[in-house]
């Protein structure tokens, strides 16, 4: 069963806590996501859902990268080759 998206209003987080937080909370939600658009694209028995997680999963390692940027302090200015 899936888990309940965070209740932000709970959290009492503001500024800079509540947006460390909200990424800390979309990097696990990306990495999950890559997880299973891997395994589509490795073994679904479907030949269009492979396709399509294979060519979907460049652009969300692009997003887990900008997320990863930031919670690193926002150094690298130049990630992924799309505009998001």
């Amino acid at each position: 069963m899936p888990t309940r998206s965070p209740c932000w209003a709970n959290y009492g987080l503001n500024g800079s806590d509540f947006d460390r937080e909200y990424l800390k909370q979309q990097q696990q939600a990306h990495q999950d996501t890559i997880a299973k658009f891997e395994a589509a694209a490795n073994s679904s028995a479907d030949r269009d859902i492979r396709d399509w997680a294979a060519a979907t999963l460049p652009k969300l390692r692009d997003h887990l990268a900008m997320i990863n940027n930031d919670l690193n302090g926002g150094t690298n200015t130049n990630i992924g080759s799309e505009q998001h």
